[in-house]
Order: C-alpha cells, then structure tokens, then sequence
C-alpha cells in the first residue's frame, strides 16, 4: 500500500467538504491529526501544500488564505 502525501491528505478534505470554504488553520490541524496517526512526526509545511494545489488548479482561492474544492 502506497503511503499517502500530505497534498493527498490535504485534497482528501477538501474532497470530503465540496463548495466549503476553508482558511489554512482548520485544514492544517486536521491533516496534523490525521498524519499523526500513521507517524511519528508532524507535517512539515502543509501550508505551502495548500498553495501548490490552489497553483495547480485543485483548489479554488476565494480570498488571502481562503480555499474551497
């Protein structure tokens, strides 16, 4: 079984929440839960995850910070 990355996690929210939108903080804390289950250490940067989906036409900006699927 192939480990899941952290834009996966991130993705999976926001898949899971359609036309919600979201600030960082929430997605964060809960993608920290979620890969803390399965490891030892927390995400390094799942903001920066969060930005390069929205670069890379995943996620819609809705304003600074703010982002839906």
């Amino acid at each position: 079984m192939s480990e899941q990355t952290i834009s996966d996690l991130i993705l999976g929210f926001f898949m899971d929440h359609p036309n919600q939108e979201f600030g960082h903080g929430p997605v964060v804390d809960w993608v920290t839960q979620q890969r803390l289950q399965t490891h030892s250490t927390a995400p390094r940067d799942p903001w920066r995850a969060i930005r390069k989906l929205h670069q890379d036409g995943k996620l819609i900006k809705m304003a600074k910070g703010i982002y839906k699927y």
